[in-house]
């Protein structure tokens, strides 16, 4: 399987801080990511239908871990960076995928309270998804916290609804 190009650069260097001195901004990082991965998106807008419906419709054949956000439609604003994918200390990912964290309770609120308050507060979003390949060369925890990095560099904030880093 391909590596993506955040791992590809560690793995040359060996530089356990790559994203950071890679200075790369996040929409740079993120079309990078797009670009080298099997990816797609879909909209929400309709805060009284069902989040979680409307993921497994998109998804229904899609398995896969990796990362994923969640933009303004109207302007394209980073709403939120998450992950789909935890590796156990075997190597292999826990039953999380991407659909499943996005359908997953947030906190204390359902993922259909959540994204309903999230497009009540932002208007309709729109959720673009990265598949990565192989765990070993791609890990999502590491690409979210590259993505993240990038985005606090950038912004001097996280997203408004990344609530900590």
């Amino acid at each position: 399987m391909r590596e993506t190009s955040l791992a590809r650069s560690e793995a040359a260097t060996g530089d356990r801080s790559q994203c950071e001195e890679n200075m790369e901004t996040f929409a740079v990082l993120w079309e990078k990511l797009k670009d080298e991965n099997e990816n797609g998106q879909f909209e929400y807008s309709d805060s009284e239908r069902p989040f979680s419906h409307l993921v497994r419709h998109k998804l229904k054949d899609k398995n896969g871990h990796g990362v994923y956000v969640a933009l303004q439609k109207e302007n394209g604003q980073v709403v939120y960076i998450g992950k789909g994918g935890t590796i156990s200390n075997n190597g292999d990912y826990k039953s999380q995928d991407i659909k499943g964290r996005l359908t997953a309770i947030r906190g204390d609120q359902t993922a259909d309270v959540w994204f309903a308050r999230v497009v009540e507060q932002s208007g309709p979003i729109t959720i673009e998804y990265v598949f990565l390949p192989d765990q070993r060369q791609s890990c999502a925890a590491y690409v979210e916290a590259c993505l993240l990095q990038a985005y606090l560099r950038e912004k001097g904030r996280l997203p408004a609804e990344n609530k900590a880093f």
